[in-house]
């Protein structure tokens, strides 16, 4: 991908119209579905995510291009913008509580699987790990360690 051009919450709309429009002038052999504008095409419907999913069903892909995306995810996560989107993502789109995201946190680093945890919450298991691992939810204050110090938990178990 290439960023032909940043633009503001309030601008975004006419710029994408615009350069579906440039790039549809010049012949480009664009998928969209319409001229922009409209944040999406919306939630699909279930016939449409049965053939997407067909669709992608026995998809592989080369080691490289595994890493190639990886890569793009690290980054993204390491940049200013990454943590704001995934920080508006965890305030406007989360389904969990405050209180829910901290009883997460504790669960986690009290050893449960992940894939345990998240069937406790009905959320799915990358949104524990990133939890556990400060990346989601961070503006929910988690509670300091030396959390357990004089309780008497087996951290064999």
């Amino acid at each position: 991908m290439t960023i032909i051009e940043e633009t503001t919450p309030d601008e975004w709309q006419d710029r994408e119209r615009y350069w579906i429009q440039h790039y549809k002038d010049t012949g480009a052999p664009l998928t969209n579905t319409s001229e922009g504008g409209k944040g999406g095409s919306g939630p699909h419907t279930e016939e449409a995510k049965r053939k997407i999913s067909r669709g992608r069903k026995g998809m592989k892909f080369t080691e490289e291009h595994k890493e190639r995306l990886r890569q793009r995810k690290a980054k993204l996560y390491n940049s200013k913008r990454g943590q704001e989107l995934i920080e508006q993502y965890s305030r406007d789109y989360g389904k969990l509580s405050d209180e829910q995201v901290v009883e997460i946190w504790l669960l986690a680093h009290q050893g449960i699987p992940h894939v345990n945890i998240a069937k406790m919450y009905n959320t799915p298991d990358s949104t524990v790990s990133e939890i556990s691992t400060n990346k989601r939810y961070k503006h929910v204050t988690r509670p300091e360690f030396p959390l357990f110090e004089g309780l008497d938990i087996d951290k064999e178990k």
